[in-house]
């Protein structure tokens, strides 16, 4: 049985100890029976504990030293010409539902601090607007010769770039549930490029997107969280090559993953790669090796595919420079 199950006799001897309680204290049958309770195993030998029903739980000392949490209860065992009182105790390794507890504690807690700082995001981008709306007139007004017109630029960029970092959080504060159904992935590939295109001077000259799918391939997900995933990878993959003839290639493969039915989608460059204190780190929120970077879109991006009940993982190529991250997306059944 799982429940450790420990007999004493009226003098406070240990006369049994059974195998699950060896693997909970750690002491074996042969080194503790024959020895008192009370010397071993302190915190379950109570004189006033009662029957009444209740499990008490109590911090358990091993024989390594280790303390653990333990649930315990103990009744008179009736034995003829016994001297005192004979119990027989059970007891319950509870290291794992105290785990499970402290997660749920944690998981409740960062929601509230989650929801708050969602609600402090929307109050920021009132004023940021604000703050953008004014500078953009005062650009449009300031004569070129004016001195102030680089601090009127730096004002702009700089808020454009804390309402992109604030939009971003609240996309990864508030994920949307996926509306799922068959989308033409070249379609969603083709915005991708249009918009990086609008998005990033240069990119014509910079950066070529080699598509290593079927044209008439379909695949199963909601094509507007699809899209947005692709838009963070193509934007990653180009600030990683840094503009240098910048070839970024999307593959698609399908086959069974853990019995599943499942489409990959690969996401590669020829860049310099992760580093190795990064590539474990780079789906963290607010992890960034970017220069301008808020370190919330492959966090995103990890949150809106396992949304889709998919997985994604990173890695550099093995031949030639770069980097490639892929993405799983379930099938329908």
């Amino acid at each position: 049985v799982s429940t450790g199950i420990v007999t004493v006799d009226g003098r406070g001897v240990i006369t049994s100890f059974n195998r699950a309680s060896e693997k909970i204290t750690g002491y074996s049958s042969t080194e503790i029976a024959g020895r008192k309770l009370v010397d071993y195993l302190p915190q379950l030998y109570k004189e006033k504990e009662t029957n009444s029903g209740s499990r008490p739980m109590v911090w358990l000392t091993r024989k390594d030293g280790n303390s653990i949490p333990v649930g315990y209860s103990w009744t008179p065992l009736r034995i003829d010409r016994d001297i005192g009182e004979s119990r027989v105790y059970t007891m319950q390794d509870l290291s794992r539902i105290k785990e499970m507890e402290d997660k749920v504690r944690q998981a409740e807690k960062m929601a509230a601090i989650g929801n708050m700082a969602a609600g402090l995001a929307h109050e920021f981008r009132n004023p940021i607007a604000a703050i953008s709306g004014a500078s953009q007139v005062l650009r449009k007004e300031t004569g070129d010769d004016n001195p102030q017109k680089g601090l009127i630029k730096i004002i702009n960029r700089e808020s454009e770039r804390l309402n992109g970092t604030i939009r971003d959080f609240l996309q990864f504060s508030k994920p949307a549930v996926p509306e799922k159904e068959w989308i033409p992935f070249a379609t969603v590939v083709d915005e991708v490029v249009e918009l990086q295109e609008q998005q990033l001077s240069g990119w014509s000259g910079y950066y070529r997107i080699k598509k290593d799918f079927p044209e008439n391939l379909d695949i199963w997900g909601d094509s507007r969280q699809i899209k947005q995933i692709l838009i963070n990878l193509v934007a990653n993959a180009a600030e990683a090559m840094e503009g240098k003839d910048g070839v970024i290639t999307i593959s698609v493969q399908e086959g069974e993953v853990d019995a599943e039915e499942m489409i990959t989608v690969m996401v590669s460059d020829n860049g310099k790669g992760f580093s190795e204190s990064s590539i474990d780190r780079i789906f963290d929120p607010f992890y960034t090796g970017r220069r301008n970077g808020t370190g919330l879109g492959l966090a995103i991006v990890k949150q809106l595919v396992e949304g889709h009940g998919g997985t994604v993982s990173a890695a550099n190529k093995k031949e030639g420079a770069g980097a490639v991250i892929g993405f799983t997306l379930p099938l329908p059944a």
